[in-house]
């Protein structure tokens, strides 16, 4: 079946994302991006007009090379994107040799799945990066291990398929595709194929859209990268959820710890130093969240708006969203508790200070009785 379908023209997008800070100042880059006399050159392209996007990204080539796979040379065109809510995004773009069979893909497929050699390249241009503009990144904050992967399959043209591009299921796996899956590619079950059967979308019939948790496949004879432009945005959207669902656990959980460890006398300041705390991340961490939730108001086009809600529905973006609110209102709730215990405690030094203050008004009066 996927050997009569060949690849004459079409490449394989591969995404690194990586969380880079707090915010970015995109003005200020692009002054020293283009000021920079590095040798690592930065081109500046102009962003896409597909997308509506509040302070659309700054867009960076950087750089491409030859690269031997599988016994052929093919191009790899590096491009990257700075997001104004503190997120790197890289895409590497490895064109496709010409009459590549659908089979020849799959195992390509798999091999960029597990090879470690573009995470080398994503880390170190990421780095080189950070190193120019570390001036206008807010609390920069590279973790390279914490990021996101995706892979597109992009195809433009396609022997042996005429008509409704919808028809490239019957002549060729794509479940096998979508999966990187080489070993079982034919004895693959309908429960596992059926989800991706769900995530398919055309907005004519001679293009298609199949979008999967880990990897999409987009053939596009008009050569748009509108819809991996949205997979894009959606991907970064993800990575800033775990990102702030990771802080705040690491913020709830030293919070508990001071609680049940320190000292709690009454006059000990501890509750109020960590209401404190625990207001102050509270507003800070909703203020990043929100800068966040309101670049999601992106697409104006219909078609790229499904396919931005199928992305993040197929990316459980809605379970790490609950995640975060409910720990955002846990943090409300410790401050609520902690300002609480701290009332209290002044409640009780107030009630002592009257006592006191009433007793000694009392003096004068025993001391008069017992004359």
């Amino acid at each position: 079946m996927s050997n009569s379908i060949k690849i004459k023209k079409g490449k394989i997008l591969v995404y690194r994302v990586f969380d880079v800070g707090d915010d970015i100042d995109l003005e200020m880059a692009s002054r020293i991006l283009e000021q920079s006399s590095s040798p690592l050159r930065f081109r500046l392209k102009r962003e896409s007009r597909a997308m509506v996007i509040k302070n659309a990204p700054l867009l960076l080539s950087l750089g491409s090379w030859e690269h031997n796979y599988f016994g052929q040379e093919c191009n790899v065109e590096s491009v990257g994107k700075l997001w104004h809510f503190g997120v790197f995004s890289i895409c590497f773009s490895i064109t496709l040799p010409e009459d590549l069979p659908w089979n020849r893909l799959i195992d390509f497929a798999a091999y960029l799945e597990n090879d470690g050699t573009l995470d080398q390249v994503a880390r170190q241009k990421t780095h080189d990066l950070m190193v120019q503009i570390s001036s206008v990144i807010k609390n920069r904050n590279v973790i390279f291990d914490f990021y996101e992967d995706y892979m597109v399959h992009f195809i433009e043209s396609v022997e042996g398929l005429d008509g409704n591009a919808n028809q490239i299921f019957q002549k060729a796996n794509v479940h096998a595709l979508i999966l990187a899956e080489t070993r079982d590619r034919d004895t693959l079950s309908d429960h596992v194929k059926q989800p991706i059967n769900d995530s398919t979308f055309q907005y004519t019939i001679k293009d298609l859209a199949v979008i999967d948790w880990n990897s999409a496949l987009v053939i596009e004879p008009n050569s748009s990268m509108d819809v991996p432009d949205v997979i894009e945005f959606a991907l970064c959207q993800l990575l800033e959820m775990r990102y702030y669902d990771d802080v705040l656990d690491e913020k709830l959980a030293s919070l508990y710890n001071s609680v049940d460890t320190k000292k709690k006398g009454i006059l000990n300041t501890l509750y109020a130093s960590l209401a404190e705390e625990a207001g102050q991340k509270y507003l800070e961490i909703s203020e990043l969240i929100e800068n966040v939730e309101n670049s999601m108001k992106v697409v104006g086009d219909f078609y790229l708006a499904t396919i931005f809600r199928a992305t993040l529905k197929r990316f459980r973006f809605g379970d790490w969203q609950i995640s975060v609110d409910n720990k955002l209102n846990n943090l409300v709730d410790v401050s609520k508790l902690l300002h609480g215990e701290v009332h209290e405690k002044r409640g009780i030094v107030l009630e002592l200070t009257i006592i006191f203050l009433i007793a000694i008004e009392c003096i004068p009066l025993f001391v008069s009785l017992f004359k």
